[in-house]
């Protein structure tokens, strides 16, 4: 069975035991969870008698272990949740992982894990629209130094991107959500698109790319804080480097940080309640924390619920919470606020 992941901290899942049989927890007597690099001699192992292999606070979020421990949790039936360590990600040389789980002497199937963070280079011709892969290196990617001259046909901006971005690839249906233009402005930060989905906040946290109509090589990028799919509005975080205007090129794409969820901190942190005008819960907006008087970038965001209240998972600090609904105001942000 293999997992295919970038080789960045994330959660693995594989299948242990039968269907319907009891629950193994993190502290199951006789448990251990076996983790072998492709380029290691030697097994790692972690052991329950040992206490090194903790609990998972939430399920599908991966949350840094403590020094010399995993984290394990049964996500469904027999299929379980582990978190290794950060490092594990990124031993040096290693193209692939090798995971299984020992239950009392019954071994689970091996998982490999494919770590394509570490591929050297990917070659080939040089890409078009229609085909073509693209000749660069996958670490240049991931540290923040995708320029025009890795992408043909301008298809991304020439500045760098940040490490959450690191996944776009140009054109790719999975990446890009919508190529099209500014139908109407009313704003540096808020306009329509002439095409583009119905579905409310669709391109939430999405990076909108500018490509000036009169000069191609004039580009911009923001990301998104809201999406009205009935106007088609589009409201953008900060306005773009260039004086955008309609009948400008705007594409759509997907971002890591589009997945940035609840948070991975320690510290389960209520907000709330949040009000609208009249002084009644607020439903649906989006809440979101930052270290800083910057609205980016979002260390952990989620709605509200029925009630105006919602749930953000941080680490101990100070914090500043912003909100964001389509025909409400907020005093953004507030805080700071010390989170322990």
């Amino acid at each position: 069975m293999s997992q295919y992941i970038p080789s960045v901290p994330h959660p693995i899942h594989l299948v242990v035991g039968s269907a319907g049989a009891a629950e193994i927890t993190h502290a199951t007597s006789g448990l251990a969870i076996q983790v072998r690099a492709s380029n290691a001699s030697a097994l790692t192992s972690y052991s329950a008698a040992s206490s090194e292999i903790e609990t998972i606070t939430t399920l599908g979020t991966w949350a840094e272990p403590t020094a010399g421990k995993v984290r394990f949790k049964r996500a469904t039936d027999n299929l379980y949740e582990i978190h290794l360590p950060a490092a594990t990600f990124a031993i040096s040389g290693a193209q692939k992982l090798h995971v299984r789980v020992n239950n009392n002497g019954t071994y689970s199937d091996w998982l490999q894990v494919e770590l394509n963070g570490n591929v050297t280079h990917v070659t080939g011709t040089a890409p078009t629209k229609t085909g073509g892969i693209l000749d660069v290196h996958a670490k240049t990617i991931q540290d923040d130094a995708i320029t025009q001259d890795a992408v043909a046909n301008d298809a991304l901006d020439a500045g760098k991107f940040g490490s959450s971005y690191w996944t776009m690839l140009k054109d790719s249906d999975h990446i890009l959500l919508v190529k099209t233009t500014i139908a109407t402005l009313a704003s540096q930060t808020s306009f329509t698109l002439s095409a583009g989905s119905a579905d409310p906040n669709a391109y939430r946290n999405a990076i909108a790319i500018f490509t000036d109509s009169v000069t191609s090589t004039q580009k911009s990028f923001c990301p998104i804080l809201e999406y009205d799919g009935d106007a088609k509005r589009i409201t953008l975080a900060r306005a773009p480097a260039f004086t955008i205007a309609p009948g400008d090129s705007v594409s759509l794409v997907v971002t890591g940080e589009a997945q940035q969820g609840a948070g991975t901190g320690s510290v389960a942190y209520t907000y709330g309640p949040v009000l609208d005008d009249e002084g009644n819960p607020l439903e649906n907006a989006t809440i979101w924390a930052t270290n800083s008087t910057a609205a980016t970038p979002r260390i952990a965001e989620a709605l509200t619920s029925a009630t105006g209240y919602v749930t953000l998972f941080l680490d101990p600090g100070a914090y500043y919470f912003w909100g964001s609904k389509n025909g409400h105001s907020f005093n953004n942000p507030d805080g700071p606020i010390t989170v322990s």
